[in-house]
């Protein structure tokens, strides 16, 4: 696979992350960043936000696909569990508010539904209950997103 590409780094170090992959990267064009079930598993002093926007600003414009751990509607026994199971793998978890999650997406064209319950994103059925939530979902457009074709128009 000639456009696939594999970099063994810390997801913290963007500019590590870019360069590495700088090969198949073409910064001319939109991009889609995927951070799903990554941001919770750093800490504030580790600047979770802050990371996330040095990788949109490597590029004129894309996408953002987003999802982040939220503590707001959990109790706390099943919080302790969800860090006990997480701390087993060696990966604490940081769960935040849903409106320190909101923050993190500030100046971003946020898509409809806006940031939801992940079960909830373009569900089907709004109505389906899932319990508590512990995850927060969101697409955003990012930089001057042009539109290049019919498809992109829509």
């Amino acid at each position: 696979m000639d456009n696939v590409l594999l970099v063994h780094a810390d997801a913290r170090d963007p500019a590590r992350v870019l360069n590495e992959a700088r090969e198949l990267l073409d910064e001319s064009k939109p991009v889609c960043i995927v951070a799903t079930a990554l941001l919770h598993l750093w800490r504030n002093d580790e600047n979770p936000a802050g990371v996330l926007h040095e990788y949109m600003r490597a590029f004129p414009a894309g996408y953002l696909v987003f999802s982040h751990c939220c503590w707001d509607k959990v109790e706390p026994a099943k919080l302790a569990r969800l860090r006990a199971i997480y701390q087993r793998y060696f990966m604490p978890i940081y769960p935040r508010t849903a409106a320190e999650i909101a923050v993190m997406l500030d100046g971003l064209d946020v898509q409809e539904p806006g940031l939801v319950e992940a079960s909830q994103w373009r569900s089907n059925d709004r109505r389906i209950d899932v319990g508590d939530a512990y995850f927060l979902a969101a697409v955003a457009k990012f930089g001057q997103y042009v539109v290049t074709s019919a498809r992109d128009a829509a």
